[in-house]
């Protein structure tokens, strides 16, 4: 059954992604903003998910943390839209930006899954 889950959950956040990133696009100097703004995103809701598994050890995450978070989240797709750039500059702030960013979202998360 959780196998289900995970596929399921997959699919549904590859479409979010896909929706996001077709809605926010890009920025006029080429900057990834949506599948940014999903990495980000599904990084905070990882830490939450993991502080919830943390703190309460009977959640189970995977269908979330694995499935829909796996589809919504994106390494292959970032790379492949910071190497289509020109310019060094935005490949350079798409590189730097989601990195930073995501890691402190995961952490943010974290800290919040814990709290609750």
């Amino acid at each position: 059954m959780i196998v289900a889950l995970i596929v399921i959950g997959g699919g549904v956040g590859a479409v979010v992604r896909w929706l996001t990133t077709l809605w926010l696009g890009t920025t006029d100097t080429g900057f990834p903003i949506g599948t940014t703004v999903v990495n980000i995103t599904g990084a905070f809701i990882l830490g939450v998910a993991y502080g919830l598994h943390i703190s309460i050890a009977t959640f189970d995450t995977q269908p979330l943390t694995v499935g829909v978070l796996g589809g919504l989240t994106t390494f292959s797709t970032w790379m492949v839209e910071i190497d289509d750039e020109r310019d060094p500059k935005p490949k350079i702030a798409a590189t730097v930006v989601p990195l930073i960013s995501g890691v402190a979202a995961a952490a943010l998360g974290l800290i919040v899954g814990q709290a609750i």
